[in-house]
């Protein structure tokens, strides 16, 4: 009987309900006992308070541990320590053009790229590219030589997300998505464009 009122609290309240059932089978077997009598009022009030005492602060103890299990179970997945994420920046070259390259130290995966031309407020040419390793690089060969700016969205293994923003050619991290939110039909695939003949 008392293991199964064991087994029915620990899996209603887990570490809580493991305290407060011992808690229970604990004091109902200590009334039990037959020494009351033989003990003066005051030897039974001392030693009743002191196994109240001991078994309500395993108990509360219990119960903490329980709550504070509950509560760090529940925090959402943090981003990668810095470093060891992936950093995606724009950089250009007089003969190739635009390229992004992953200067972090994970992969970018998910990696969607757009940009924005002189004088214009909408982000055009929404991109899906290959994952990039650390390290890796790829030519955005289709953004032309002259994009006033360019964004990209990425995650790490973990589904964190990143934001990489460049104008001017400065490629600033961003906390917030600025990219607008594309239905997939309207983004392309890298293996979509041709390469033109350079």
């Amino acid at each position: 009987m008392e293991d199964r009122i064991i087994e029915v609290v620990a899996k209603v309240a887990g570490i809580g309900g493991i305290a407060l059932g011992t808690l229970l089978l604990l004091f109902r077997e200590f009334i039990r006992k037959n020494i009351f009598p033989n003990l003066t009022r005051g030897q039974a009030y001392n030693l009743l308070r002191l196994f109240l005492f001991l078994t309500w602060t395993a108990a509360i103890f219990g119960i903490a541990a329980w709550i504070f299990a509950e509560i760090d179970g529940n925090k959402p997945a943090t981003s990668a320590k810095p470093g060891k994420r992936p950093t995606l920046v724009f950089k250009y070259d007089n003969k190739t053009g635009w390229d992004l390259e992953n200067v972090g130290e994970s992969a970018a995966v998910d990696v969607l790229v757009a940009q924005q031309d002189h004088h214009e407020q909408d982000w055009k040419n929404p991109t899906r590219l290959h994952p990039l390793a650390a390290g890796g690089r790829v030519n955005l060969f289709w953004v032309g030589y002259n994009a006033d700016k360019l964004g990209a969205i990425y995650h790490d293994d973990q589904g964190n997300e990143y934001h990489s923003f460049c104008d001017e050619d400065l490629t600033e991290l961003k906390t917030e998505r600025f990219l607008p939110n594309w239905e997939e039909p309207k983004i392309k695939k890298i293996w979509e464009y041709e390469r033109q003949p350079q």
